[in-house]
């Protein structure tokens, strides 16, 4: 008699278990539509920061690139004088 009753009690186990996973009438939704916009607002402002970063990198290896070529010319200049 006990396996019947654990049986029984995992199936309600179940049960509920899939009522968390999918929107219920009333708050439940909301709560989910409400995660999911916060979800959606905080990868936006992750993606603008990488973006940002990726930016400054492009900057820093245009300069960097630059004055190799112009110590290039100036080294070159040396060792014709």
């Amino acid at each position: 008699m006990q396996k019947k009753e654990r049986k029984k009690t995992n199936k309600r186990q179940a049960a509920s278990s899939k009522q968390c996973l999918t929107a219920g009438p009333g708050d439940d939704r909301m709560d989910l539509e409400r995660n999911n916009m916060e979800k959606i607002t905080i990868d936006y402002r992750v993606s603008e920061h990488m973006k940002r970063i990726a930016d400054a990198l492009e900057e820093i290896l245009r300069l960097v690139k630059q004055d190799q070529e112009e110590n290039k010319k100036r080294w070159a200049e040396r060792e014709e004088n």
